[in-house]
């Protein structure tokens, strides 16, 4: 077992992407390597489950309808500081990092994703 699995394999993560086969696809890879994952199509469905469910990690894309992934993960941060906190965008301009960066995100992943 690889160290990066060890470390990851007592965590739980919340999947937040409204793109369905992306969706699909990184909860296919990601089940290998977290005890736990949690999927969501959208913002308002993502809470629900963090409430209940309280993950370690939560991935969003920025783009999302109804709440941007940005705004979601400001309001989790609000209620769990300690949550580590990743967004997941297409696109790499100057004002979508400013904006991650004002939101306390921990990591900042292009699209597409290479695991």
């Amino acid at each position: 077992m690889d160290l990066i699995h060890a470390r990851l394999e007592s965590h739980s993560i919340l999947i937040v992407e409204d793109d369905e086969s992306t969706l699909k696809w990184l909860n296919r890879v990601l089940s290998i390597y977290f005890k736990d994952v949690y999927c969501a199509s959208d913002a308002m469905e993502a809470f629900e489950l963090f409430k209940k469910h309280k993950t370690d990690i939560v991935l969003a894309d920025i783009q999302m309808p109804q709440i941007d992934g940005l705004t979601f993960l400001k309001k989790i941060k609000s209620i769990s500081p300690k949550t580590m906190r990743v967004v997941m965008t297409a696109f790499n301009t100057t004002p979508y990092l400013n904006r991650a960066v004002e939101s306390g995100v921990h990591f900042y992943l292009k699209k597409p994703i290479d695991i």
